[in-house]
């Protein structure tokens, strides 16, 4: 049997685009597979392990392959415990917003709780990064603007390269996008982008 886990970025509820999407992608991908396990986890209402000095200090440790203190050994058990969620689940669905040209800081704090040497990834001056996730992922774009490459705002967007970049570095290479853009503006606009967006989420979700 295979599972999913949708990871949201927004805190807006019924009001975020990305998340009506999500909730698109999701509905389409239960018809298609009725028997598979789908949870969420909305960052927004999820404690994440703090990045602090043992945190820090149990990752140098662990790159330098030194013991742990029993401080460093409880940071990093938990830190353990937040990645290897991931690992759980056949596939994983994200849906990030875009604020202010990027992620929101919530998904970056989840991105550098769980990106960690041995866990995520390992790396040698010699192989350089090799990601240990491979799992397919589907990701849910939203943005006020559109962004898309090769158009005038295309140089403002740092969301989705950044994070494929940091997919691929774990390891998730198979990568499905849907993009709802622009989601402010003239009504007629927003609309297209949102059912674009839809139609995108069910034909991606029903094979995914």
């Amino acid at each position: 049997m295979g599972n999913l886990i949708h990871i949201s970025a927004s805190p807006r509820g019924d009001r975020s685009q990305s998340q009506a999407i999500a909730s698109a992608f999701l509905n389409n991908y239960q018809v298609a597979n009725p028997s598979h396990l789908v949870d969420t986890i909305d960052l927004w209402n999820h404690q994440l392990p703090p990045l602090d000095n043992a945190a820090l200090e149990a990752k140098y440790s662990a790159l330098r392959k030194l013991p742990h203190t029993e401080q460093q050994a409880s940071a990093w058990s938990a830190i353990e415990q937040e990645a290897n969620r991931l690992f759980a689940y056949d596939k994983i669905l994200f849906s990030v917003p875009m604020w202010n040209w990027n992620i929101p800081f919530v998904l970056k704090h989840f991105i550098d709780v769980v990106t960690q040497p041995g866990i995520l990834f390992d790396w040698t001056p010699a192989t350089g990064y090799i990601g240990r996730l491979k799992k397919p992922v589907a990701v849910i774009y939203s943005s006020s603007f559109d962004y898309t490459a090769g158009g005038p705002m295309q140089d403002f967007d740092f969301q989705k390269n950044y994070f494929e970049h940091w997919l691929k570095i774990v390891g998730c290479n198979d990568i499905s996008t849907i993009i709802v853009a622009p989601t402010a503006g003239p009504e007629s606009a927003v609309a297209a982008a949102r059912e674009e967006a839809i139609r995108q989420a069910g034909a991606i979700a029903r094979d995914f």
